[in-house]
């Protein structure tokens, strides 16, 4: 059986829609250490200069003790519009669901919710990210080669927006396994509808508005740190959507030879063959060869004439560079067990004599229980982009981190955020849960909704009002009417 399950065949050409060429790289000449094959990398994509807001995110999987329970989710959402609306929602079990909007066309999904979740709720219309009382989450990131493109006029099945696409498994499966089961039949078709983005035009010096497709794929992973990613991509042969669903049985796994633990934006088969030029014969990682010399600072190569020419550049965040950046990052992190090498040392100077090194007494002690959050949170901040940087002819993938999230599976806590906060926000799933009987939600961020309205800032509220820092469970408020959030563009 394969290592991962592929549902239905992928043959899509790396095409910006006609506008810029994504080209694949060459990634077996120079790879000999970590850092030529990311510089390598760096050079041979040719990203399309074109004016997209994209959601460039990553996301990852770090298991600190699988004995423990001790895994975590971490993700970041990379997007450059510095207002996009920003709230926690929280449902109980039982919750109606209606996948209605402009692009439903006629035939919307519906179901109940099965589970309780809390969710990112953005542009008041997408959850983001999210988890449910099980311990499953879904994350919900940029892919520019999604295609939702099926018959109009079929009517065997129902709409789903791709908005509400990490609702739905939240709401319905308890593991990854339930997922990857049932969605593998392939129950309903994705819909997707526009979002209106504002960009500055360089040469008038106004804002003007643009309409962009919501083009995204699906992570999900569970409390056993199983995970799967459901990718919607056109076939070929038909022209047609189709949904390939990438995911490892139980039985397959190799410890230490972790594939699917990654994500960025791009199409997933591509970026599991370059992680093949760093695993070796019985497939383990080796990121970095043995007989050459490692750096991490040689930033010149030479071409064919022996002259010297850039091998990095700033702007390296990319889809596929930062997929191998996090997965080296997140495979050769220490794990957090009871052998001495993985414990906490200390040094005795108490008893030290000047110039005599043996007199240094040392112990170990183990890590605090919470070691474990900090490296995870530590792991996806250093696969952040700073606010507000300035990109390189309006380079897509160089969009803002505006925001991140830690599930803690095994403490059952879920944290978020804001870069433009001071502090972490979380929620105690357990307590949060345990008495969960309405739709409530937490505003974080919201832009007024027109010239002269008020907004919500996590940032004003923990800097001037000492508010909405560490557990805001208590903070969650009813929703009016016990209404969820619309998946899609809703008429007035």
């Amino acid at each position: 059986m394969k290592r991962y399950l592929k549902n239905f065949s992928l043959a899509i050409p790396f095409l910006f829609v006609g506008i810029a060429a994504l080209v694949a790289c060459d990634f077996t000449q120079e790879s000999s250490n970590i850092h030529q094959a990311l510089s390598n990398l760096m050079n041979d994509l040719h990203l399309g200069l074109i004016p997209l807001v994209l959601l460039g995110c990553t996301r990852a999987i770090y298991v600190a003790n699988q004995e423990t329970k001790s895994i975590f989710t971490v993700r970041s959402m990379d997007w450059s519009d510095p207002n996009i609306p920003t709230s926690l929602w929280a449902s109980p079990r039982g919750s109606d669901r209606t996948a209605a909007g402009e692009s439903d066309e006629g035939y919307p999904h519906t179901w109940k919710s099965q589970y309780k979740s809390v969710v990112v709720c953005n542009y008041n219309k997408s959850a983001t990210d999210g988890i449910n009382e099980k311990g499953l989450v879904a994350n919900l990131l940029f892919l520019l080669q999604a295609d939702y493109t099926h018959h109009k006029e079929s009517q065997e099945k129902p709409r789903l927006p791709i908005t509400a696409l990490a609702q739905y498994v939240l709401d319905n499966y308890a593991t990854v396994k339930e997922a990857v089961d049932d969605l593998k039949q392939d129950p309903f078709f994705i819909v997707t509808s526009d979002l209106a983005v504002a960009m500055l035009d360089k040469n008038s010096e106004r804002f003007n508005v643009y309409l962009k497709k919501i083009v995204l794929h699906l992570s999900i992973s569970d409390s056993k740190g199983d995970s799967a990613v459901f990718q919607y991509v056109k076939d070929e042969p038909t022209r047609k959507s189709k949904l390939i669903i990438y995911y490892l049985p139980d039985k397959e796994k190799v410890k230490g030879q972790e594939t699917l633990n990654v994500l960025t934006n791009g199409l997933l088969d591509k970026q599991l063959d370059l992680l093949k030029q760093f695993q070796n014969k019985n497939k383990n990682f080796n990121w970095g060869d043995e007989n050459e010399v490692f750096s991490w600072d040689d930033l010149k190569k030479y071409n064919s004439r022996n002259e010297e020419v850039k091998e990095m550049n700033p702007p390296m965040n990319g889809a596929d560079i930062r997929f191998v950046r996090a997965s080296f990052y997140s495979n050769m992190l220490d794990k957090i067990d009871n052998d001495t090498k993985n414990k906490r040392p200390f040094i005795d100077e108490t008893q030290r004599v000047p110039g005599k090194s043996e007199s240094y007494k040392t112990w170990v002690e183990d890590w605090s229980k919470h070691e474990g959050l900090a490296r995870a949170f530590s792991l996806i901040r250093n696969m952040s982009t700073p606010l507000n940087v300035q990109a390189i002819d309006d380079n897509p993938f160089l969009a803002s981190t505006v925001w991140r999230t830690v599930v803690d599976h095994g403490n059952k806590r879920y944290f978020f955020e804001l870069n433009r906060a001071l502090y972490p926000v979380y929620v105690d799933l357990e307590e949060l849960f345990a008495d969960l009987e309405t739709v409530k939600k937490l505003d974080l961020y919201v832009p007024p909704a027109k010239e002269g309205d008020t907004r919500i800032d996590l940032l004003e509220d923990q800097l001037n009002k000492g508010e909405k820092i560490g557990k805001v469970n208590h903070l969650f408020e009813d929703v009016k009417d016990n209404k969820w959030f619309y998946f899609d563009y809703q008429k007035p």
